[in-house]
């Protein structure tokens, strides 16, 4: 039966070469731009979420009284970290991060670059496989430095950079003892250069700063035990900076790190709000091609009236008649699919440079492009062919034959409304 369906669906797809194309057209540009959205959506909700311990990693972030106003930030003490993972054994490890400009040379060539300094555990915590080196002992020595492989051939070029030294700010000597893959654009973290942030007191000239809890300029992260509550452990910590430092008046809580970009701290400036709008975007361009649909398939369904009624006239029921509709409107809606993914393809590198990202449309092995897509078009399929399929299966043959469909007031006002909602929009 279904085969036959398909069949009768490909007949009138032929029969209306102009109509389908018109229709085809539509529902391919609809789809392609709902593909996009869906490919940038897709990229933006996988931010930081391709750490193995993602679940587990959270940002130290503060609420600091200054007066009478209060200021909320991840900002935090260089000692609070280490605290933080001595005094509670609800957090197993922890690592401080701070980015600073510097110039590192070598005897031939001379860069400006920003590097990380973290501590040890940051290696273990976050998931940046390395290419070469042992990444639980690449940070043990405090003049130790990680490249990522970008950076190593800007200095190295093609000799191997394990063992090779660099000197950073002219003065401190540094030898290469790991090599990272370069990042992903889906991180937060971006970084060239890691050393360890047992450096800074040298760098910074300050040999106390490590134990310092009045300096805020330090982004500590945690790695929590499986399961473990992040509002209890929040609660634990809260006077935890004010019990070292009681002139700080701050208030320490944890945020889940692979959640900072789309909420950042639960307070309305992450990228949430933009997920949302471009997703709404990305149902009303849909509905409007859909609506498209359904006003050409009304338009034309005097033409299909008779057909209509010899089938019926022929004993077929109803819902025979709907499931040949949607047959067709599948059948339109898997074509405008293809069209959509070419027209994708071809659109991807021009959208790309707009909204600065690097998105592919791999089909092989990407499982969630495949599911969307095939949600794409179910939904189109069913949202376009049930008006046409609800209402021209109820059309009575004794009326079709004597020339009188219905309402044609009605239908009409329909139609406008239809038309008036798609210039709404």
């Amino acid at each position: 039966m279904f085969r036959h369906y398909l069949k009768m669906a490909a007949r009138n797809v032929a029969k209306y070469k102009s109509l389908s194309f018109i229709n085809i057209g539509g529902l391919a540009i609809g789809m392609a731009c709902c593909l996009l959205i869906m490919l940038w959506i897709m990229d933006e909700v996988s931010v930081d979420r391709f750490h193995e311990n993602a679940d587990d990693l959270c940002a130290v972030a503060m609420h600091v009284q200054f007066g009478t106003s209060t200021s909320t930030g991840v900002g935090s003490p260089a000692a609070l970290g280490p605290a933080l993972v001595r005094e509670f054994p609800e957090i197993i490890r922890t690592t401080r991060s701070m980015t600073l400009p510097t110039v590192l040379s070598t005897e031939d060539k001379v860069f400006q670059e920003y590097y990380r300094a973290v501590d040890q555990d940051f290696l273990q915590m976050f998931s940046f496989p390395f290419v070469e080196g042992d990444q639980h002992t690449a940070l043990a020595d405090p003049h130790s430095i990680v490249l990522t492989e970008t950076t190593a051939e800007k200095f190295f070029g093609e000799e191997d950079p394990l063992g090779q030294t660099i000197l950073l700010d002219n003065r401190t000597s540094l030898k290469v003892t790991g090599i990272m893959r370069d990042l992903p654009r889906n991180s937060t973290i971006q970084f060239n250069v890691l050393v360890p942030y047992t450096i800074l007191p040298v760098v910074l000239g300050d040999p106390d700063y490590l134990e310092k809890w009045s300096n805020f300029s330090t982004t500590t992260y945690v790695q929590l035990q499986p399961g473990a509550s992040l509002s209890e452990i929040s609660s634990k910590i809260a006077d935890r900076v004010n019990q070292s430092d009681k002139d700080a008046h701050a208030t320490v809580f944890l945020s889940s790190f692979s959640d900072l970009y789309l909420f950042w701290l639960g307070r309305g400036g992450g990228r949430i709000g933009l997920v949302i709008l471009f997703g709404v975007i990305a149902v009303f361009v849909l509905a409007i091609a859909c609506v498209n649909f359904m006003n050409i398939a009304t338009a034309r369904s005097a033409g299909r009236a008779r057909e209509v009624g010899l089938r019926k006239a022929a004993g077929a029921q109803r819902w025979d008649l709907m499931k040949q509709f949607y047959a067709e409107s599948y059948l339109l809606s898997f074509l405008a699919l293809l069209v959509a993914v070419a027209l994708t393809e071809l659109i991807l590198p021009i959208f790309n440079a707009l909204c600065d990202k690097q998105l592919s449309f791999e089909l092989v092995g990407r499982l969630d492009v495949c599911l969307g897509l095939l949600g794409v078009m179910i939904v189109t399929g069913f949202v376009a062919g049930s008006y046409p399929a609800l209402y021209m299966s109820a059309f009575r043959p004794a009326r079709i034959f004597a020339g009188i469909l219905g309402s044609g007031a009605r239908k009409s006002g329909f139609r406008r409304g239809l038309v008036i909602w798609q210039f709404v929009v």
